[in-house]
């Protein structure tokens, strides 16, 4: 049984290299292949993609890679550390000031990090100044961070700059 198995394999192995005998243009056409396109590829606002590569995004598309840079404290570490609070800079002296995508990207979320003293009375003044609703704001009590709902980045960001920070 063993050796009749033995040939009958290696006599598939032979036909498998042996040239097909039947053209291509003989073969059925396969039934997941349209018959017309129906749609273009191509990108709003440019006519093709030839000759461009297969993830091609046009010049119009492409968001910016960087910010303008913020501009640096008003305020001395000495005149900062006399306040209530604190919003300390990062080490490339940006404001620590994160927007965070959760749920499958459709919940945005602002992060203020960084924030040594009354954390309490950051909530309660970014809530007063910015008008933000007192619901969207919350104090993480495990990171220390301000968690606000929504896309508050720039408004957070000028607000902690006309503070000083």
């Amino acid at each position: 049984m063993s050796r009749s198995l033995t040939r009958a394999l290696t006599s598939s192995r032979a036909s498998l290299l042996r040239p097909c005998q039947t053209p291509a243009t003989t073969l059925p056409r396969p039934l997941f292949t349209p018959t017309t396109h129906t749609r273009s590829l191509t990108v709003p606002g440019q006519t093709s993609l030839k000759g461009k590569g297969r993830n091609y995004i046009s010049p119009e598309l492409k968001r910016p890679k960087g910010r303008e840079p913020t501009p640096p404290p008003a305020k001395s570490p000495e005149e900062l550390a006399k306040g209530p609070y604190v919003v300390a800079r990062t080490p490339s002296v940006a404001l620590p000031v994160y927007r965070k995508w959760s749920a499958g990207n459709t919940k945005l979320t602002t992060m203020v990090q960084k924030i040594t003293g009354n954390k309490q009375r950051l909530k309660d003044d970014l809530v007063r100044d910015l008008q933000l609703n007192e619901e969207h704001v919350r104090l993480n009590p495990i990171t220390n961070h301000l968690e606000i709902k929504g896309d508050q980045l720039s408004k957070i960001q000028q607000w902690l700059i006309q503070k000083g920070f």
